[in-house]
């Protein structure tokens, strides 16, 4: 799957299209690193395999060059989660599905169209909103929102910080 939109950026060995996913990970991790108070920058890690073959595709939502414009970068990773992670939670697919297919579903609801909020933030809600896609078509258990909610609140409570709230969000488009 390739894509002429500039808000959309695929750079995976062949073989990852087809891996079945296994489990996805939401992960924070410093914009800053090494400031214990930098706020989180959120993506998911999806971990894979096809047969004797497994990898890691991580889906990174960055600001493009208008510092708003978000643009989903899908990249084939070396790691399960980056080494910079300060903060995630993981749930195991529950349905297969491979990463096309994956792929597909996330343009089908616009999750490649995103305006991040006035600030540049919003990465954390982009995360949760895939989260809850992927909970309304039984890829995640019930109640996969609910858990990183809840997640997210406790650690607020300790790092308000790097945990804000309310979540600040963009708009799909």
């Amino acid at each position: 799957m390739s894509s002429s939109s500039n808000t959309l950026v695929v750079r995976l060995n062949p073989a990852a299209r087809r891996a079945v996913v296994q489990q996805y990970t939401i992960s924070g991790s410093p914009v800053i690193v090494g400031d214990p108070s930098s706020v989180l920058h959120w993506r998911i890690f999806v971990k894979c395999a096809y047969g004797d073959y497994s990898c890691t595709v991580k889906l990174d939502l960055i600001p493009g060059q208008d510092g708003r414009t978000g643009v989903l970068m899908v990249t084939t990773v070396p790691y399960e989660l980056s080494s910079s992670s300060a903060a995630h939670v993981s749930h195991h697919a529950t349905t297969p599905i491979t990463i096309d297919q994956l792929l597909q579903t996330l343009q089908q609801r616009y999750r490649d169209r995103y305006m991040y909020d006035d600030t540049g933030s919003g990465c954390r809600y982009w995360c949760r909103t895939v989260l809850q896609d992927l909970e309304v078509l039984r890829l995640v258990s019930a109640g996969a929102c609910q858990e990183f909610d809840g997640y997210v609140v406790s650690w607020n409570q300790q790092h308000p910080a790097r945990f804000p709230l309310p979540t600040r969000q963009g708009t799909f488009y």
